[in-house]
């Protein structure tokens, strides 16, 4: 079992579980060396156990992540600012206003042909892109399941006798709607009207977009996870995870007082711009009240260590389905 019920992670699972990865990255004849492999998988699972997964499930490291994700805030009040002089009305400052005004107007007209631009060749390549079949069809036709191994000698055409070849290119696989009812669960919007009636009138709207989104979010997903990406993700997360260096003295924790300071500046989040104007609309009237319930159940570090093994779990058998066939064979 990867973890035990008290967050207690079991190094032998993990020990199997890199292995394999190993095995499906390296070459022959890099995998084949047992005395290096073994010092590399060791290395990895300890680094895993006993630095990453403890630290990143700790409650306020989750909140240090999101107040880095969105920035830099402001919390101090602004200072009364005296009343402007008067300065005599000239010809001069009419200038300066209509050029201002003009170099706003340009800056904007840029911006949106910009915009327009990269959203016609987005849309182009999107209706390019081959269709992508859905992780759960590779998980479901690798993973045999009770059923099929109860009625094993039923003959094998039956499961599947009407689909034509290109079924799984011609069905739509609604991939916003998880990811709007995730949102909508996170923030509880259906306890508030106007939340409501936004996350309907958006899932409304998705629906009639489903086979556009169905081949843009797969497309975003393959541009976006980059080599370059990834190496600036793993960058980041060993600066963050490790800001002395590894191997190096383990960075010291937050007192209690730093972490509720920090819960305190996640809770008083407002943002600025278009998002002020949007977060009460999502949040509510209170959005402290509707953060700090999107926030109470990531306050356990067991239950957090839980989720996260969900996760990779869930993200290793999406990427090597046979992992899935042997835990259930097992």
């Amino acid at each position: 079992m990867a973890v035990s019920p008290d967050g207690v992670l079991d190094p032998e699972y993990y020990r199997t579980i890199v292995d394999h990865i190993l095995k499906a990255c390296l070459p022959p004849e890099d995998y084949e060396p047992e005395a290096e492999r073994i010092i590399v998988r060791e290395i990895i699972v300890k680094v895993l156990l006993n630095d990453v997964l403890p630290r990143i499930t700790q409650p306020w490291f989750i909140h240090k992540a999101i107040l880095d994700l969105m920035g830099p805030q402001i919390y101090k009040s602004q200072p009364a600012t005296p009343a402007p002089t008067s300065h005599p009305f000239s010809f001069h400052n009419i200038i300066v206003i209509i050029l201002s005004a003009l170099q706003s107007f340009s800056g904007m007209c840029l911006a949106v042909i910009h915009a327009y631009k990269q959203a016609i060749t987005t849309i182009k390549l999107v209706q390019q892109s081959p269709p992508r079949n859905a992780p759960s069809t590779t998980s479901t036709s690798s993973n045999p399941s009770s059923f099929s191994t109860a009625a094993s000698g039923v003959p094998t055409q039956l499961p599947y006798p009407t689909l034509p070849p290109n079924s799984a290119e011609l069905t739509d696989h609604d991939y916003t709607a998880p990811l709007i009812a995730l949102f909508s669960e996170i923030i509880c919007a259906t306890d508030r009207f106007t939340s409501s009636v936004l996350f309907i009138t958006l899932s409304m709207l998705a629906a009639c977009f489903t086979s556009f989104l169905d081949k843009l979010l797969p497309h975003m997903l393959f541009n976006f996870l980059s080599p370059a990406f990834v190496f600036n993700i793993t960058r980041t997360g060993k600066r963050t995870l490790f800001p002395n260096g590894y191997p190096g003295p383990p960075p010291i924790d937050p007192s209690p007082e730093e972490q509720a300071e920090m819960r305190a500046r996640l809770l008083a989040w407002r943002g600025k711009g278009g998002v002020a104007l949007v977060l009460p609309l999502l949040l509510g009237p209170d959005p402290s009240l509707t953060i700090r319930q999107a926030l109470e159940p990531l306050s356990n570090a067991q239950c957090n260590r839980h989720l996260i093994v969900f996760f990779l779990d869930r993200i290793l058998i999406g990427l090597f389905p046979e992992l899935g066939g042997e835990a259930a064979s097992s």
